[in-house]
């Protein structure tokens, strides 16, 4: 499940004074700032403390506003905004002025319109020659405001990422815009291409193989995919009405098909058979899916205009396009070889890591590049025949040997296998089963530095360089007992990374040097939260046998309307799998981790996104186990509980006389998480799903403490080493470590 990145901080509360303190050293670039609107916000800035650099093309009265303020923090540079040099020469001017050599709030102003007596466009006599019309509208209220986003976008990016100083571009958009204006078209016109309001905020959520968008303004749905089964029919109608034009495309492998032909993988799988159990007990079956793979991951570019997708079953990455109503599209779809367990994108978003359960990872574009050529398939390559790597001396058990001689009797073909057919790069390898994947990018003095973050089953974090030196190790992260299951760099602090685990805990580690800082057991309260919901399931599980699942950063960049929350948070929400809380924490500038806030739901939490309205989060939460359990099914007498789960923080802080809040510890510990109205309009939405037929085993002979679809969603366990089990179980595990549960 997943949000569009940006966060919308909604209508502004103008009777609330703003905050000037956070303008306080902040270096400020003002276009137009000599007379207006304009020298109201130069004003505004100086008086607040800021370094502003603002420019004007009436050089007379910017000079005369620069000499009235006569502050040391404070320099007007003659500009025009229609010159990209002009404006090159402004933005450079503030970084020299800023101590932080940094442009931290740009303020696009410059604007111009069309006097009340002026012509529109005078009609000329059409037998003379045409003359050149004037542009200077569209040039300074469009054109020259593109150059200015331009720049600021560059010198953000330029500037290094400190906690608490956020950047900010702000432009002057008009009525106008969005009402028609005969008497001034081209300053409406103008306008109406600064818009930005024609991408809607929209949620993304996955349930089985179906991808559903949502408004977040009104809850209500917006498309699913795959579409019906009517646009199915066609579309394969259509992909097969030129019959004879060539051979049928390949079907889409998934594991759960038979096999057409028994390849080497296939003969392993089917004649590993069984070890020596008791009479009549066999390895348990695998659960029949759905005939469509099931999605795993989302995520979203920035400008929410593509998501990715994971699905399990094929092994396939499926890359949408987002229409402005969150229509999505199909633009490609690639299968790796290896079921995926991670998948993240590259900062600069033109790249994804993929990380599968063998211990690779992989760099493909984000969309093929057009360059990249497709490798001939040897059709006419001989298939040879199979034969078995083990031997007498690595199987040791009667059924095993017995599966070795009849691998030998039969001669079985091995076809000649092929790798994946479009543009990926191999980075870098574990031995052991892959966790998760992670990625960050750190000023390192004038350059800015790419790592990659890997974790396995075997508590190792390592730490490699980017993509182009991925094979360089510089430095591991230890100290866990368990496995590691997720790895979060904080976004308002990428010199942190918080790692969560099997045992369970999180542990805070300055990862460029693999220094552990602090950890987080769940002790103490925490601990008396969980055990209760252990409690409550008749021990099924104990706290010894639970995992981390998720850990999301709460990052807004922008302040509230209370007294105290105007100053944006930043928080850690952590699930535990199968366990109906989140986990709010804080992170303060030293990496302690501070329990802020149980946030108790009405069912297992499976995912959160980050609302882009203002502090809100969606939690979908599983409707079919009992809260707290990945085994018991809730009874049919019991309500349904809701898909969805809202919530929004809310301050809590007393007020002194005077108006200033009192927070007891740090700026997080005065908000608390509250349920918001969103989630009564997107349950409302929910189309009606089908309901899932679980296979009812005999438990007392499975290994597994999970129910049939609890082995789809609770899976980490599976990661888990068992301790003194015989020779025969340790064999049956690295069997399972060789094809893991899905994921």
């Amino acid at each position: 499940m997943s949000a569009q990145a940006y966060s919308y901080s909604g209508p502004v509360d103008c009777s609330v004074a703003p905050d000037k303190s956070q303008c306080r050293a902040k270096s400020v670039v003002v276009t137009g700032g000599a007379a207006g609107i304009g020298e109201a916000y130069v004003r505004g800035f100086v008086e607040a403390g800021a370094f502003v650099t603002f420019c004007d093309i009436n050089e007379e009265k910017g000079r005369q506003l620069e000499d009235e303020l006569s502050s040391e923090k404070t320099v007007f540079v003659k500009c025009d905004t229609r010159s990209w040099e002009d404006q090159v020469r402004l933005f450079e001017t503030a970084i020299l002025m800023s101590p932080h050599k940094s442009v931290d709030i740009v303020i696009a102003n410059a604007g111009v319109g069309r006097g009340s007596g002026d012509p529109l466009m005078p009609l000329e006599d059409p037998f003379a020659k045409p003359t050149k019309p004037s542009m200077h509208i569209i040039d300074i209220n469009l054109i020259g405001v593109m150059y200015t986003f331009k720049l600021a976008v560059h010198y953000f990016r330029r500037s290094p990422l400190q906690a608490q100083r956020d950047r900010c571009f702000i432009f002057g958009g008009s009525l106008v815009g969005y009402v028609d204006n005969l008497s001034s078209w081209e300053y409406s016109a103008a306008k109406f291409g600064l818009r930005v309001d024609g991408q809607q905020p929209f949620l993304l959520a996955a349930c089985g193989p179906v991808i559903s968008s949502f408004n977040l303004k009104d809850g209500s749905l917006l498309d699913q995919w795959p579409r019906s089964k009517g646009a199915d029919a066609q579309d394969e109608d259509a992909g097969t009405a030129d019959g004879d034009e060539g051979p049928p495309a390949k079907r889409r492998r998934m594991e759960d098909d038979g096999p057409a032909e028994p390849a080497r993988e296939d003969i392993e799988e089917s004649i590993e058979i069984i070890s020596d159990r008791k009479r009549g007990e066999r390895r348990k079956a695998k659960v029949e899916d759905s005939k469509l793979p099931n999605v795993t991951h989302v995520i979203v570019t920035s400008n929410a205009a593509t998501v990715i997708t994971v699905t399990a079953e094929d092994k396939s990455i499926n890359v949408f396009s987002v229409g402005t109503t969150g229509v999505l599209n199909l633009q490609g779809q690639r299968s790796m070889p290896k079921r995926i367990c991670a998948i993240v994108l590259t900062p600069d978003e033109k790249n994804i890591l993929v990380g599968d359960k063998f211990g690779d990872v992989y760099l493909l574009p984000l969309h093929p590049s057009g360059d990249w050529v497709p490798r001939k398939l040897d059709k006419d390559g001989q298939d040879t025949l199979y034969t078995p790597s083990a031997t007498e001396l690595t199987v040791h058990t009667k059924g095993n040997l017995e599966a070795l001689k009849q691998q030998r009797e039969r001669k079985i073909s091995q076809p000649k296998k092929e790798g994946p057919n479009f543009e990926l790069k191999l980075l870098l390898g574990h031995v052991s089963l892959l966790t998760d994947v992670a990625i960050a990018e750190v000023q390192d003095g004038l350059k800015r530095k790419q790592y990659i973050l890997t974790a396995d089953r075997d508590e190792h974090i390592r730490i490699s360089r980017g993509t182009s030196q991925a094979h360089v190790i510089e430095v591991y992260c230890l100290g866990h007992r368990e496995f590691v299951t997720k790895l979060c760099i904080p976004p308002w602090n990428a010199e942190f990374l918080v790692a969560g685990s099997g045992e369970p805990s999180l542990k805070v580690y300055r990862w460029r040097t693999g220094h552990l800082i602090d950890e987080e057991l769940f002790a103490g309260d925490v601990r008396q939260d969980i055990s209760r919901l252990l409690d409550v399931n008749g021990g099924e599980r104990s706290l010894d046998r639970l995992a981390v699942s998720n850990i999301w950063p709460v990052h807004y960049t922008v302040g509230g309307k209370s007294p105290y929350s105007r100053h944006p948070p930043h928080l850690l929400l952590v699930a535990i799998e199968g366990l109906p809380i989140l986990l709010s924490y804080s992170l303060n500038d030293e990496g302690q981790l501070r329990h802020h806030q149980t946030v108790v739901l009405g069912g297992n939490a499976l995912d959160v996104a980050i609302g882009p309205a203002l502090w809100e989060i969606v939690v979908s939460i599983d409707t079919v186990h009992k809260p707290g359990s990945i085994k018991d099914v809730r009874p049919e007498a019991t309500p349904e509980s809701s898909f969805f789960e809202t919530f929004e923080l809310f301050s809590d802080v007393s007020e002194t006389t005077n108006g200033e809040a009192q927070p007891e510890e740090g700026r997080e510990a005065a908000l608390r998480w509250e349920r918001s109205s969103l989630a009564m309009l997107l349950n409302n939405a929910v189309p009606g799903i089908e309901s899932v037929d679980l296979v009812e085993g005999d438990s007392s002979h499975s290994k597994s403490t999970n129910s049939a679809l609890g082995e789809q969603l609770y899976s980490l366990e599976n990661l888990r080493k068992r301790k003194g089990q015989s020779a025969v179980d340790a064999e049956d595990e690295d069997v399972e470590e060789i094809t893991p549960a899905p994921a």
